[in-house]
């Protein structure tokens, strides 16, 4: 059990933290304490990890794994997921939460990454932001 006097003088240093200090103090426990962070969502190739992190917002993981596999076996990758109209993915997606617009997203990203970046995910973060439902 946590000592509470421990946690005291914890949450006292934190409060007293700048922000730069605080987020220097948050990225080396986490580097210490889960030097290999994974994802609990379930993917196969960079697509399927978008995919899979665009539809996670604001809905659980273990939804999230019940969605995809279905969602990528009609639309494997961006060129095919491009060719989707919206409604399409819609009805793979309806028990996600904001289907209307992740539908939209998903079929607006896929078509940008088939045009723009020959259906490769980019790993250039400044890259990826640019896609529609990821920046």
């Amino acid at each position: 059990m946590l000592n509470l006097h421990f946690l005291h003088i914890c949450l006292s240093l934190i409060i007293s933290m700048t922000i730069r200090e605080r987020y220097r103090f948050v990225i080396d426990y986490f580097g210490r304490e889960m030097p290999d962070p994974e994802t609990e969502l379930t993917y196969q190739d960079p697509f399927g990890l978008l995919v899979a992190v665009m539809l996670s917002a604001q809905c659980t993981d273990k939804r999230v794994n019940i969605i995809t596999p279905p969602l990528l076996r009609a639309y494997p990758d961006a060129f095919s997921m491009s060719e989707a109209r919206p409604e399409d993915i819609f009805s793979y997606i309806s028990s996600c939460s904001y289907p209307n617009s992740k539908s939209r997203n998903l079929s607006a990203m896929a078509k940008m990454l088939a045009k723009e970046f020959n259906g490769v995910v980019p790993s250039d973060p400044e890259e990826l932001v640019k896609l529609p439902g990821v920046g």
